[in-house]
């Protein structure tokens, strides 16, 4: 992009040209700037969190962890500090890291960040992502939405490059076991009461993967973790079809962050067979649809978006960012107006969430859905099949 701008050569090139022009301006839209505007409901500018990360360390000064695959599950301490003023045209934000040398020291911090509530927030990141932004993002979301939850970030093996997409699905493969025990430690500790989920983009498919893994493992999903929010889900909805119903019944409450607009998502599909991603159809015909799946949705496809390929609504709009704040708080479950026009100009443009079924599960044509049937009679053969 050195011959020319990326703002002209959004101007003078459509996305439909192809998968190559789709790729470099995905490199013009650039992973999270490192000075992200905080909307003024909070003046913290110091976000502590701790990391987690399957990464390798790095030998490049000034990064801690590289794009490469590590061999074990690195843990520290991540302090986050932005000027009260940022200045756009400067790099003034400060990272700084701490090696956790012990479990105790793991435990403490979690009872010292995790407020009166005892709540977690765990954030997964996507495609694209290197350990610096992926901290960045979280202390944004955190910082904006006024967050009372010790913030833990999972960060896995992205090597941040845009042409580095299928290596990147194999490190969130290679990262699900990780992931699947930092869960069970959140979930199982006498210190946790309750673990919200943030994941995006492909970090959504690594997510519930782990989930899955362990629902697979306890007979359900722990009762502590009690929301699950994939913004932008990367994730073939068939797969995701499986993953959910293969949870059992005792899941989380999932928010689905979508949009119909989002130009990666179109292009993971291109990637993917032409399958529909999760995060990027139009989710709006299926809200009266079975309100027992215990799914919400955020439409995100009206909301203006400094993210040429709207694939990062989610945290560039503070009202959404407020509304997940909530849903960490626990209000969610009782409060269903939280994705209500009140939150703001923004939310104007968020279509009123209810229960929804994904289309896999509900799409014409298909076989009356395994969710209808017993989970004891699901493996007896009916009509020569045995659902799946």
């Amino acid at each position: 992009m050195s011959f020319i701008s990326c703002a002209t050569f959004r101007r003078r090139t459509p996305f439909s040209l192809g998968i190559a022009l789709a790729l470099l301006l995905a490199g013009c839209a650039g992973a999270p700037r490192d000075v992200a505007p905080a909307s003024p409901i909070s003046q913290n500018r110091r976000v502590e969190m701790l990391a987690a990360t399957t990464r390798r360390p790095s030998s490049e000064p000034g990064e801690l962890y590289s794009g490469e695959r590590g061999g074990a599950i690195s843990f520290d301490q991540v302090v986050v500090t932005t000027p009260p003023q940022p200045d756009p045209q400067q790099t003034l934000t400060r990272i700084d890291s701490t090696k956790f040398q012990s479990e105790r020291d793991i435990r403490a911090w979690v009872v010292r960040h995790s407020a009166t509530k005892r709540r977690v927030l765990l954030y997964v990141h996507g495609f694209n992502t290197s350990h610096r932004d992926a901290a960045l993002r979280l202390a944004q979301i955190v910082r904006d939405g006024d967050i009372a939850a010790a913030p833990v970030l999972f960060s896995w093996p992205s090597r941040g490059g845009v042409f580095d997409y299928l290596y990147d699905k194999e490190s969130a493969n290679y990262s699900r076991k990780a992931l699947e025990t930092l869960i069970l430690q959140a979930s199982e500790g006498p210190d946790v009461a309750d673990v919200t989920i943030i994941a995006h983009s492909m970090g959504g498919w690594l997510t519930v993967e782990a989930l899955r893994a362990v629902a697979l493992k306890k007979n359900g999903v722990p009762a502590n973790i009690r929301n699950v929010i994939l913004a932008s889900p990367d994730i073939d909805v068939d797969v995701f079809r499986r993953q959910w119903l293969e949870m059992g019944p005792r899941r989380p409450h999932f928010t689905l962050i979508a949009s119909n607009h989002d130009k990666a998502l179109d292009l993971s599909r291109w990637l993917s067979g032409g399958v529909e991603r999760v995060g990027g159809v139009d989710l709006t015909p299926y809200r009266a649809m079975l309100a027992s799946l215990n799914i919400s949705v955020i439409d995100t496809s009206a909301i203006d978006s400094a993210d040429p390929l709207g694939h990062s609504d989610f945290a560039d709009s503070p009202e959404i960012v407020r509304q997940l704040a909530r849903q960490v708080a626990g209000r969610d479950q009782s409060e269903r107006s939280i994705f209500s026009a009140a939150a703001g100009a923004a939310s104007r443009n968020l279509s009123a969430p209810a229960p929804v079924a994904p289309p896999a599960l509900i799409e014409p044509g298909r076989a009356p859905s395994p969710e209808a049937i017993p989970l004891a009679e699901m493996s007896k053969l009916r009509n020569g099949e045995i659902a799946y």
